[in-house]
C-alpha cells in the first residue's frame, strides 16, 4: 500500500505543477507557445505520466486488485505519447487474465509481442504471461481465483515496471 501512496502522490504533484505552470502563464499574460509546454516537453511528461501508471497498475496487480491495475494500466496507454508502453500491455493483460477475460488478455499480449520496445526480458515475461493463459484453459486446470490472483502476483513482480529483470527466468 506504501507504493500505491507514493504513486498517487506523485501523480497529484506531477498534475498540479502542469495545471500550476498554465495558470503561471495566464497570469503573466503569456499566450501562444510561451503559455504551454513545448511538445517535446508534453512528451517528457506523458511519458513520465504513462511510468506512473504503469507502477501504479504493477502495485494494484500486487494487492490482488485487477479492476484497479486494469484502470491504471489503461490510463498508462493513453498517456503514452509512443503507444508502445510495453509493460503496461504486460500489467493490461495480467490485469484482464485474472479478472477471467483471457481472450482479451491474449490480443493485448500479441499487441505487445508485436512492438519493437520490447526487450529480450519484457519478451520473457510476456511469453510468461502467455503460457499462464493456456495453462489456465487447459482442461486439466483447476482455475480457483486464488491461485490466478497468486500468480498475478508473481507475474507482477518478476519484470516489474521501472525495473530491468535480472537474468533468464
Amino acid at each position: 500500500m506504501e507504493a500505491i501512496k507514493a504513486y498517487k502522490g506523485i501523480v497529484l504533484l506531477t498534475r498540479t505543477l502542469s495545471n500550476r505552470t498554465a495558470g503561471m502563464a495566464s497570469l503573466t499574460g503569456a499566450s501562444g507557445a510561451d503559455a504551454v509546454m513545448d511538445p517535446s516537453q508534453e512528451d517528457e511528461f506523458r511519458t513520465l505520466m504513462s511510468t506512473v501508471y504503469t507502477n501504479l497498475a504493477t502495485a494494484y496487480l500486487k494487492v490482488d486488485d485487477a479492476d484497479k491495475a486494469l484502470q491504471y494500466s489503461d490510463r498508462a496507454l493513453r498517456e503514452d505519447p509512443t503507444q508502445l508502453n510495453v509493460k503496461a500491455l504486460l500489467r493490461q493483460a495480467q490485469a484482464l487474465r485474472v479478472l477471467g477475460r483471457a481472450g482479451e488478455a491474449r490480443s493485448v499480449l500479441a499487441a505487445a509481442l508485436g512492438a519493437h520496445k520490447a526487450n529480450d526480458g519484457l519478451r520473457t515475461s510476456l511469453k510468461e504471461e502467455l503460457a499462464l493463459l493456456v495453462d489456465a484453459s487447459a482442461p486439466h486446470s483447476g482455475g480457483s481465483g486464488a491461485a490466478t490472483s497468486a500468480s498475478a502476483g508473481a507475474a507482477a513482480g518478476a519484470g516489474g515496471a521501472g525495473a530491468t529483470p535480472a537474468g533468464p527466468r
